[in-house]
């Protein structure tokens, strides 16, 4: 939670040692309780909890995020449980991973060529719409040819989906707050790798995995209305 508090004092008094130390380690501003705010920039949200609720463009891009950041998590979680559990050997579960991992890699070399045809909220349309899909169908695939083509699919989407998130925290960020933005979303994928493994296990514990793929991919898809309806149709499109 400190993140977003320090990216504000930051963002507000600059790089000094003595400010750093002084509003990193302020209890109150690390919880974003305290908004650090110039006088000019009176008008914005003040707290990074009213920076999150009082900026709805922003607050879809920190809600994609966490969805994005829970299909990750699910799967680099789930992917060694299932492929032990389809008798998969330890050196077959590598390749999958690394079919995702190459994925994420090669999809950052297309980039380029996507954003002067697509735009950011097109691109991230796309991959909440793909994972989507390729959770529903994960839970249910035995063969480990199909579970790595399909992991590399899942790599083309979320790694996509990253630098795009980041190029629309930078145009969604109230001018001046651009290092509290950045903690915030710092201190969201903290708190995702630290909590979702552990919920996720639970859930799958209990139930198994397919509810828990199921469950997410309802959240994607629920994603991709929100993109829909307040991304696409509010943002301009490149020409």
């Amino acid at each position: 939670a400190g993140a977003g508090g320090s990216g504000g004092g930051i963002t507000s008094v600059g790089l000094s040692g003595p400010s750093i130390f002084v509003y990193s380690n302020n209890p109150l501003v690390a919880n974003g309780l305290i908004g650090i705010t110039p006088a000019s920039q009176s008008g914005a949200p003040r707290s990074a909890l009213a920076l999150f609720w009082h900026a709805p463009r922003l607050r879809l891009v920190y809600i994609v995020n966490i969805l994005l950041a829970a299909a990750w998590d699910l799967f680099m979680f789930s992917t060694p449980i299932q492929g032990s559990a389809n008798h998969f050997s330890a050196s077959t579960i590598g390749l999958i991973l690394g079919s995702f991992s190459f994925a994420t890699f090669v999809i950052r070399f297309a980039m380029p060529m996507l954003s002067r045809h697509f735009g950011h909220w097109q691109i991230i349309l796309a991959a909440l719409g793909v994972t989507a899909c390729g959770f529903l169908l994960y839970p249910f695939l035995q063969q480990a040819g199909g579970v790595m083509l399909l992991a590399f699919v899942l790599g083309l989407a979320l790694g996509a989906s990253q630098p795009n998130l980041l190029s629309l925290l930078f145009e969604s960020a109230p001018e001046g707050r651009m290092g509290e933005v950045l903690g915030i979303r710092l201190t969201i994928g903290n708190g995702a790798q630290a909590l979702l493994p552990m919920l996720f296990g639970a859930v799958g514990a209990k139930l198994g995995w397919v509810p828990v793929f199921v469950l997410l991919s309802a959240f994607l898809a629920g994603g991709v209305v929100l993109v829909w309806k307040d991304g696409i149709h509010a943002a301009p499109h490149p020409s």
